[in-house]
């Protein structure tokens, strides 16, 4: 389970490097709205997607937090 003092705000993506961050979004069947619906056609104020980032895509719904963060 990741903790607090690990986690940063999207604010302050920019002053990481970013092979060095991890980021964790969500949204429910590609909702217009969602981060990563923004960030695949380039109008996301905050992710920007580059051609050497790495994307998992997580399908399904997870019942609970704790279920998410297994096996790591």
């Amino acid at each position: 389970m990741p903790h607090a003092q690990d986690m940063i705000a999207p604010a302050q993506l920019k002053d990481f490097d970013p092979s060095q961050v991890l980021i964790v979004t969500t949204g429910s069947q590609a909702e217009p709205r969602a981060q990563l619906s923004l960030a695949a056609i380039n109008q996301s104020p905050t992710l920007k997607i580059q051609p050497d980032d790495l994307i998992l895509y997580r399908w399904g719904v997870c019942a609970a937090v704790g279920l998410c963060w297994h096996g790591a």
